[in-house]
């Protein structure tokens, strides 16, 4: 997907050296959360007159993240709070993301619902290995929503002699990249006059009702995120850039979010995303009464519902897939078998699963090697499908969603005055489903226009963007 990479690594007399950088809006203790009124966390990354590249891919912000009730004292370890296992402790307190050029004054990307992106990106790329050892080491990701309460209880504080008391537990450590679409996407950045002139990188947080959730929270807690550092990889040469006045170039990748709802068995949702070169696009789906509740697990990549088929359009034509994606759990109403369930009820939605995972990898199929993606994931003998049922998020789901791959390699399609929609049909009846004694029920597992079970989409593009330079100006091509 990406351009073919200049590697300054190559070029005579470049040296590489790791910046070290604090918060410019530094607080009194050193410390932001969106409970204090200090929710904003940035970063300024000056611009060089020499040349000065950044190896976004290397990028890690470290520091403590610390979750409490509202009186300031931390959980017990013995806690019934969670954060998503995928999205893990630090990227779930994250809302927005934002990158801009330092001296231009220009946002490069801007990334809203980030702590919705991030599980899709890690489930649709990494394997439970991956998120169960490195991801957990670093971003504080687990392979399972219970074993986060550890990473809630800050329990890694102790000597040889007894766990620290809470008054002395200073937060559970981390150390993730930003999984923004400029630092990810293998570009190297150019900081220098020539480039972006330097940037700028936002890190808004939220509330803890949307990062944190369980039975001890309600409506209250803190979460706090202190002893912050920015480690930025560069690229450097002491000898000054040549004058010119030709005009350069930087391209990069970068997501853009959108929000909406649906509640209706046959639903079309549409957007105008004003992209002229969009690879591709995904999108995950959750119960809409779920969200703005501690009760719920804001970033669980829930079911989308009992889907029949799919459609995705521009301008009212079949794209990319010129053919509708058809499910197999259609025909779950007949799915009981020999008193048990038939393999209708547990095979995959092959089409849309592909596509979707193409879309996150933004590569091709074959290209994809880990993924930790699941739809038909099993709950004490109880299949997880049904829209109505209250699901806290602790146990087991799916972490699916669709999407397609629009251009992998080229330059990217046209939505900058094009409609994108995509159209949804589900079953508009009730499912017999077997519950944990063995009895067959009727579930309601169909969006029919109620509250229970209208479904919160959030859509993420991936375009292709070019920032050009002249001594005329500034101008980005999005």
């Amino acid at each position: 997907m990406s351009s073919p990479r200049f590697d300054p690594s190559q070029v005579p007399g470049m040296r590489k050296r790791y910046l070290q950088l604090n918060p410019t809006n530094a607080s009194s203790g050193g410390s932001y959360s969106f409970s204090s009124g200090l929710p904003l966390i940035k970063f300024d990354l000056s611009s060089s007159n020499n040349p000065m590249y950044m190896d976004g891919r290397e990028l890690r912000i470290t520091g403590k993240i610390k979750y409490a009730d509202n009186a300031g004292n931390l959980y017990p370890l013995n806690t019934n709070n969670y954060v998503d296992g995928a999205t893990g402790a630090f990227a779930a307190a994250i809302d927005t993301v934002t990158v801009s050029s330092k001296f231009l004054n220009t946002t490069l990307e801007r990334i809203n619902n980030y702590s919705r992106m991030v599980p899709s990106v890690i489930t649709g790329v990494h394997s439970q290995e991956d998120t169960s050892v490195s991801l957990s080491h670093g971003g504080l990701h687990q392979q399972t929503v219970p074993m986060t309460k550890f990473n809630v209880a800050c329990n890694n504080y102790y000597n040889s002699e007894r766990f620290l008391l809470a008054a002395e537990q200073e937060g559970k450590s981390f150390s993730s990249p930003l999984y923004c679409g400029i630092f990810q996407s293998g570009q190297d950045i150019d900081l220098s006059r020539n480039g972006t002139s330097g940037l700028v990188i936002e890190i808004l947080l939220k509330s803890s009702v949307n990062s944190l959730f369980g039975s001890a929270v309600g409506n209250t807690g803190t979460v706090t995120i202190s002893d912050l550092v920015l480690t930025v990889p560069v690229y450097e040469m002491d000898a000054p850039m040549n004058p010119t006045g030709q005009v350069s170039q930087f391209n990069f990748n970068s997501w853009s979010s959108m929000f909406q709802t649906m509640n209706s068995s046959n639903s079309t949702i549409a957007f105008t995303p004003g992209l002229s070169r969009c690879a591709s696009w995904f999108c995950n789906f959750i119960n809409s009464n779920e969200l703005g509740s501690a009760n719920f697990n804001y970033s669980r990549l829930g079911p989308v519902a009992e889907l029949q088929d799919s459609r995705y359009t521009k301008n009212g034509q079949l794209y990319p897939i010129d053919f509708r994606l058809d499910t197999v759990e259609q025909s779950n109403n007949q799915a009981q078998v020999n008193n048990g369930i038939s393999s209708n009820i547990i095979s995959n939605r092959v089409g849309q699963l592909r596509n979707y995972l193409e879309a996150v990898r933004t590569d091709r199929y074959n290209k994809i090697s880990h993924t930790s993606c699941a739809w038909n994931t099993w709950g004490s003998g109880v299949r997880n499908r049904n829209q109505t049922a209250n699901n806290s998020g602790i146990t087991p789901g799916t972490t699916d969603g669709l999407g397609a791959l629009l251009d992998a390699y080229g330059a990217g399609t046209d939505y900058s005055q094009s409609v994108w929609a995509m159209e949804l049909a589900f079953d508009g009846t009730n499912t017999l489903n077997r519950t944990a004694g063995g009895v067959l029920a009727a579930v309601a597992n169909n969006l029919d226009g109620t509250a229970a079970t209208s479904q919160a989409v959030f859509v993420f593009f991936l375009n292709k963007n070019t920032l050009m330079l002249s001594p005329q100006g500034i101008d980005i091509v999005r």
